[in-house]
């Protein structure tokens, strides 16, 4: 069973269900897919826009697989270190600018401050200096150091935006004690 196969399910414990809550930013889900990047799939493989809530499971492991997983580069990490910057994947994105060109605080960002990279670039793309690093830190001290930063990235949305505050001790504090716990099993 390859790491990604074994994060899907807990990822989907997370992302399960269809949402469409007006506060979330996300906006219309199915499984942790939003409309938007469900049309985007859809597109770029020639095929007609639908409804999020129509997705197929088939769909959601590929696009988790082929969107979050491959364009994070989480298989280049080792368990549990690829789950927790997989589900950071899904939650604070893979892309390191936004569309004005100015850094976004991704996964990659996220694990690099983690890293506590002494002086080095926190640039948010997971490259090969970055991955190198992450075999050079005992690994669970460098999974709480990266739960510890996404706590972190949660307040300070939540203090950008009070009306974030119901996801934070509804679904995001229960998620990374749930990862947390992975780690430690």
């Amino acid at each position: 069973m390859t790491d990604f196969e074994r994060s899907l399910p807990i990822i989907l414990e997370f992302e399960g269900g269809k949402v469409d809550d007006p506060t979330d930013p996300g906006g219309r889900t199915a499984f942790g897919i939003t409309q938007r990047t469900y049309d985007g799939w859809r597109s770029s493989a020639g095929w007609p826009i639908h409804d999020v809530y129509t997705i197929e499971q088939t769909e959601v492991a590929e696009i988790y697989l082929k969107r979050f997983w491959e364009r994070g580069r989480c298989g280049t990490l080792i368990w549990p270190l690829s789950l927790l910057h997989f589900d950071a994947c899904m939650n604070h994105g893979t892309e390191p600018k936004k569309a004005d060109g100015t850094l976004k605080i991704n996964a990659a960002r996220l694990l690099q401050r983690a890293l506590l990279l002494d002086g080095r670039e926190i640039d948010g793309v997971l490259g090969p200096q970055t991955v190198m690093l992450t075999t050079l830190t005992p690994i669970k001290e460098l999974c709480d150091r990266y739960l510890l930063e996404r706590f972190f990235r949660y307040d300070e949305l939540v203090d950008a935006n009070p009306r974030l505050a119901k996801f934070y001790s509804g679904g995001w504090e229960l998620r990374l004690e749930k990862l947390y716990r992975i780690v430690y099993t």
